[in-house]
C-alpha cells in the first residue's frame, strides 16, 4: 500500500473506504474549503486502492472543463486502468451516432445517446464484476453536464456492485447541478464527508523528519498559523521551506497554491478575499458586505468559508504573503477599478480620512491618469495629508498631497498644498521639495503667503543657499504693517532672523529685529517661555564664551519637545555643548534627539544628527564610530538633499578618513561637488578645515596652509574666532612647522593657548602637542607630558596617542631610552584601541598579564597613565585632586587587573599587550 500524503487527515477513514470497495456500492460525496486537501484525500484513496488490486478511474472534472463534450468522462476511461479491450468499446459508444429507434430526435450536443449511456454503464459494471473498482472525480462542480448525466445514471445502477464512487466538491462554492446534487444524495449507499482543517497534532506528523525525531512545539505552531490547517497550503510551504534549515518560509510554492485555492473557490469567496487585500484592515461587515455587493449575512457567511480556506482568519491574512500574491493575481485595471470603490464605500460609512485616501493613492498608482471624481475626494486627500504629518507619516502625506495638487482648481488651493509639500519633502529628502521652493517663493512675491508660511520659506531657502532670496522675503517684515501680531508669529520671526544670522555670519539683521520680541507681546505659559529661552540661544552664543552656556544648553534641551519649530534652537544648543567640549553630554543628546527623530521618521533630522554624532566621535578618537554615523548620515540623504549642510558629514567622515590614513576614500569624498553658498556659513569653514588636513597628510603643506588662512579670514571677517569651534591657529601652526616656519608656528599656538579657558581641556592639550614640536627639544618633555594630561582628561584617546609618541620622539633624541620606550609602550597601548586581544604575557615570574588597559575604569587609567610616567604618589594626587589613599587604592586595583606586583614590573610592560578599546 502507499504510505499516507499530505492531504490524509485520517488514515483509517480511507483505508475502510477502500476496503469497501469489495461489498456493496457506495458513493462518497467529500466536501471541504478549497485548499481543505480534498485532491490530495482523493490521491491517497487511489494509492491504497491500486495497493489493494483495485481498477482505479481517477480524474479532476476541472481540467476537463464545462466546455468540453464528455471531457470529464472521456479522461475517467482514457487516464484510468480500464483494459484496452474494454476502453475501445467504451471510446466506441462515446463516438455519437443516430438512434434506430427515434433517429429523428438525437441526443443533445455533449450528450451521450440513451444506448449508448446504457452500454458504457453495462460495460464498467461488467468489469468491475471481475476486479472491484474505484471511481474518482475531483472538482466534480466543474464537471460538463453529458458527464454528469452519465455519473448519475451509474451510481444509480450501483446496487451491490464492488464500485466506490468518491466526489470532490468545494464547500461553498454551489455551482454544482442541484438535481444531480439531490438524486445522488437520496441514494441509501451516499455518504457526505466534510475535510476539516489540519490539527497541531497532524501538522507535527508531517514535519516529523526521516529519523523520527518530533519537531519543535513553536515550529509546528508557525506552520500551523501560515497555513491555517490547510494540506494544500502546508504541502507548499513545507516545499519553499526545504532550503532554509526547515523554517517555515512562504515563498514561491505557498503563491502558486494560494491561486490554486482562489481558483478553486467560489466567485463570491474571491470577491470577498480580493477586498480583504484592496482594504488591507479589518473592516465592518456592512463594509465589506457593500464592498462585494452582498448583505451583511452573506459576507459573514463568506468570510467564514474564507478562513476555512486557510487563507485568512478573523479577516485578517495569515500571511503577507498571501494578500500580495491576490493583489498580483489582478489587473491593474480592475484593482484599481476596486480601490476606487473602496474608498466610495469608506467615504460612505464616515471611515477616517486616512483609510479613504489610501484606497485612491493606491488607486493613483495603477493608472496613469485618474479624473478627480466626486468632489468630496479633495478635502479628504488634504485632510489625510494634514493627519499624516501630524502623525509622522510624511510618505504618505506626500503622497496625498501630489495627488491633491494633480486635482485643485484654485491658486490659493495649489498654495496652501505646495506648502505642505514642501514641509513633508524637508523631513524625508528636501531635494524633492526644491520646485515646491521655487513655486512657493513666486506665490510670497505676488502676496499670497501668509506671515507665517513666509518664515517657513525662509528657512527652506537658507537650507538651500539662497540668501538673497530668503532676505528678501524678510524684507516684508521690517518697517511694514503687513505681519499679523500674534504671539507664534513674533516668536518666529525672531528665531528665523536668529538662525540665518547664525547660519550666514556675513548676512547683517534687519534692524527691526535687531532686539527680543517685547514680553507684552508673549504669553506667559512655561511652553512659549521655554522656546523664548530656545530660540535666544543663537543671540547669547554669539556674545558668550560657549562653556558659560552649558547649563542654559541642556535647559533648553529638556525642554523643548523636537519639532519644526524647536529643531534650530535645540541644533544650536547642541553644537554648543560640542564647543564647549562636553564630548559626553553631546552624545548622549545625539543619542536621544537621534532617537526622537527616527521615532518620527524624519530622515533629515536623522541624518543631521548622524553626522553631528560623527564630529562628536572624532573628537573623542573614534574614528570607527566617526566613519560609521558619517557613513549612515550621507545614506540617509542623498547628496543634493544635504543643501548648505552637506559639509557636516562631509568633513567629519574626511577628517576621520586622514586620521586612518584612507587618503584614496577622502579624495573621493572630497571629489563631491559642493554648494558654493556653503563657504558662506560655518559649515563651509569644516569643510575648509578637513581638506586641508588632508593635503597636509600628503605632503602639500603649502595649500593645506592656504586651506587654513582662508578659515582665518572667514573667522575673523564674521567675528567667530571661536578656537573650539574651529582651532585654526592651531591648523595652520602646523601647516607652517611642515614648511620649516616654527617660529611662527610658535606664535600662532601660544596664541591660541591664550584664548583658550580651562576648560576646553582637548583644543588645550593638542594645541600644547603643536607647540612643543615647535618648541625647543629640551622644552618639548614638560609641553607634552601637560598635553597627555590634558588629553587623557579630555576623552581623545587619538590625540593621547599622537602626544605618547611625540613623547617618546622627544625623550629619544635627548638620550632617555629608559623614558622613550616607556612612551612608546604607552603609544602602543592607547594605539591598539579596538584591536583584538593577544595572547597572555607570561611576565618572567611575575605570573600572566590576565588584564589589559581596557579592564580599567578612566580614574583607574589616568592614575595608571600618571604612575608610569615617574610621578609618586603625592604628586598623583595633587594633580587628580584626591587623596593619596585613593590613589593607592586605585594603584592595588590596577596591579591586580594587569597582573603585576608593582610599579616596577608595571614600567615593564611589554607593548603587545593589546587592549580591547577604551
Amino acid at each position: 500500500m502507499g504510505g499516507p500524503g499530505i492531504g490524509d487527515h485520517d488514515g483509517v477513514l480511507q483505508a475502510a473506504l477502500v476496503s469497501s470497495v469489495g461489498g456493496n456500492g457506495k458513493v462518497v460525496l467529500l466536501g471541504g474549503a478549497a485548499g481543505a486537501g480534498k485532491t490530495e484525500a482523493l490521491q491517497g484513496i487511489a494509492r491504497q486502492a491500486r495497493g489493494q488490486g483495485v481498477l482505479t478511474l481517477v480524474a479532476a472534472a476541472g481540467g476537463a472543463g464545462r466546455a468540453t463534450p464528455l471531457g470529464l468522462l472521456r479522461r475517467l476511461l482514457t487516464g484510468g486502468e480500464l483494459p484496452a479491450e474494454h476502453l475501445a468499446d467504451a471510446l466506441r459508444l462515446l463516438e455519437p451516432g443516430p438512434e434506430p429507434d427515434n433517429f429523428l430526435a438525437g441526443p443533445a450536443p455533449g450528450e451521450l445517446s440513451p444506448r449508448s449511456r446504457k452500454g458504457l454503464a453495462d460495460l464498467v459494471l461488467r468489469v468491475a464484476a471481475t476486479t472491484p473498482a474505484l471511481i474518482g472525480v475531483d472538482d466534480v462542480d466543474l464537471a460538463d453536464e453529458g458527464s454528469l448525466q452519465f455519473l448519475l445514471y451509474l451510481v444509480r445502477r450501483l446496487h451491490r456492485a464492488p464500485i466506490l464512487v468518491v466526489l470532490t466538491e468545494s464547500a461553498g462554492r454551489r455551482v454544482l447541478d442541484p438535481r444531480f446534487r439531490a438524486e445522488v444524495q437520496s441514494l441509501p449507499y451516499c455518504h457526505r464527508l466534510r475535510l476539516r482543517p489540519l490539527t497541531a497534532d497532524a501538522v507535527a506528523a508531517l514535519l516529523t523528519g526521516p529519523d523520527g525525531q518530533a519537531p519543535a512545539a513553536e515550529l509546528v505552531a508557525d506552520h500551523l498559523r501560515i497555513c491555517g490547517g490547510s494540506p494544500q497550503l502546508l504541502a507548499a510551504l513545507l516545499e519553499d521551506s526545504r532550503n532554509d534549515g526547515g523554517q517555515a518560509v512562504a515563498g514561491e510554492a505557498f503563491g502558486r497554491a494560494v491561486l490554486t485555492c482562489l481558483h478553486r473557490s467560489a466567485p463570491r469567496l474571491v470577491k470577498l478575499v480580493r477586498a480583504l487585500a484592496v482594504l488591507d484592515e479589518p473592516a465592518e461587515l456592512a463594509v465589506l458586505g457593500d464592498l462585494i455587493d452582498t448583505d451583511v449575512w452573506s459576507a459573514t457567511r463568506t468570510m467564514q468559508e474564507a478562513d476555512e480556506t486557510g487563507l485568512t482568519v478573523e479577516g485578517r491574512f495569515r500571511h503577507p504573503r498571501t494578500r500580495a500574491t491576490v493583489l498580483e493575481s489582478m489587473l491593474p485595471e480592475e484593482l484599481a477599478a476596486l480601490h476606487e470603490r473602496a474608498a466610495a464605500v469608506l467615504h460612505e460609512a464616515g471611515a477616517r480620512a486616512a483609510a479613504t485616501a489610501r484606497q485612491l493613492v493606491a488607486a493613483r498608482r495603477l493608472l496613469e491618469t485618474m479624473p478627480p471624481g466626486e468632489p468630496w475626494r479633495l478635502p479628504v486627500l488634504l485632510t489625510a495629508a494634514r493627519q499624516a504629518a501630524d502623525q509622522d507619516d510624511p510618505r504618505f502625506a506626500l503622497e496625498c498631497l501630489l495627488l491633491a495638487d494633480e486635482w485643485c482648481t484654485t491658486d490659493d488651493e495649489r498654495v496652501a498644498i505646495q506648502l505642505q509639500q514642501v514641509r513633508a519633502h524637508w523631513r524625508v529628502d528636501p531635494s524633492g521639495g526644491r520646485a515646491g521652493v521655487a513655486a512657493l517663493l513666486a506665490a510670497d512675491r505676488q502676496g499670497r503667503l501668509s506671515s507665517r508660511a513666509a518664515l517657513e520659506l525662509v528657512l527652506f531657502l537658507l537650507w538651500l543657499g539662497k540668501v538673497d532670496e530668503a532676505i528678501e522675503v524678510l524684507g516684508r517684515f521690517v518697517g511694514t504693517d503687513t505681519t499679523d501680531d500674534s504671539p507664534d508669529t513674533v516668536m518666529a520671526l525672531y528665531s528665523t532672523v536668529a538662525q540665518l544670522h547664525y547660519l550666514y555670519p556675513e548676512v547683517s539683521k534687519p534692524t527691526d529685529a535687531e532686539a527680543e520680541p517685547p514680553q507684552s507681546r508673549i504669553a506667559v505659559s512655561t511652553l512659549r517661555r521655554a522656546y523664548q529661552q530656545a530660540v535666544g540661544v543663537v543671540e547669547t552664543l554669539l556674545r558668550s564664551r560657549p562653556e558659560r552656556l552649558v547649563a542654559d544648553a541642556e535647559r533648553i534641551l529638556r525642554l523643548s519637545p523636537l519639532d519644526e519649530t524647536t529643531f534650530g534652537p535645540v541644533w544650536v544648543s547642541l553644537e554648543l555643548l560640542l564647543l564647549a567640549e562636553r564630548l559626553d553630554r553631546a552624545k548622549s543628546w545625539s543619542d536621544t534627539l537621534q532617537q526622537s527623530a527616527q521615532a518620527r521618521r524624519t530622515s533629515t533630522w536623522s541624518a543631521l544628527f548622524s553626522a553631528m554624532r560623527a564630529t562628536i566621535c572624532l573628537r573623542q578618537g573614534d574614528l570607527a564610530g566617526a566613519e560609521l554615523d558619517g557613513r549612515r548620515a550621507l545614506a540617509l540623504l542623498p547628496i543634493d538633499g544635504w543643501g548648505v549642510m552637506l559639509g557636516l558629514p562631509l568633513s567629519a567622515l574626511s577628517l576621520a578618513y586622514t586620521r586612518r590614513g584612507a587618503h584614496e576614500e577622502t579624495a573621493a569624498l572630497l571629489r563631491i561637488p559642493v554648494p558654493e553658498a556653503m563657504f558662506r556659513t560655518p559649515i563651509g569653514l569644516q569643510y575648509l578645515r578637513a581638506r586641508g588636513h588632508h593635503r597636509l597628510a600628503l605632503g602639500h603643506a603649502q595649500d593645506a596652509a592656504a586651506d587654513f588662512e582662508r578659515c582665518r579670514d572667514l573667522c575673523q571677517r564674521w567675528r567667530r574666532d571661536t578656537p573650539t569651534a574651529l582651532p585654526w591657529r592651531g591648523d595652520l601652526a602646523e601647516a607652517r612647522l611642515a614648511l620649516g616656519d616654527r617660529h611662527r608656528a610658535q606664535e600662532l599656538a601660544q596664541d591660541q593657548l591664550s584664548r583658550l579657558g580651562p576648560d576646553n581641556t582637548r583644543t588645550r592639550g593638542i594645541t600644547t602637542r603643536i607647540l612643543a614640536a615647535a618648541s625647543d627639544l629640551t622644552e618639548r618633555p614638560a609641553l607634552l607630558r601637560t598635553a597627555i594630561d590634558q588629553l587623557q582628561a579630555s576623552g581623545d584617546r587619538l590625540e593621547l596617542v599622537r602626544a605618547f609618541a611625540d613623547l617618546s620622539e622627544a625623550l629619544h633624541a635627548l638620550g632617555d631610552e629608559t623614558q622613550a620606550r616607556l612612551m612608546m609602550r604607552m603609544f602602543d597601548r592607547f594605539n591598539a584601541a579596538g584591536e583584538p586581544a593577544g595572547e597572555p604575557f607570561d611576565g618572567n615570574g611575575s605570573g600572566p598579564a590576565n588584564g589589559s588597559p581596557t579592564d580599567l575604569s578612566d580614574a583607574e587609567m589616568r592614575v595608571a597613565t600618571l604612575a608610569v610616567q615617574g610621578r609618586t604618589n603625592r604628586q598623583i594626587s595633587q594633580q587628580l585632586n584626591v587623596t593619596v589613599s585613593t590613589v593607592e587604592q586605585h594603584l592595588t586595583r590596577i596591579y591586580r587587573k594587569l597582573g603585576v606586583r608593582g610599579r616596577a614590573e608595571l614600567l615593564e610592560l611589554p607593548p603587545d599587550l593589546r587592549r580591547t578599546g577604551c
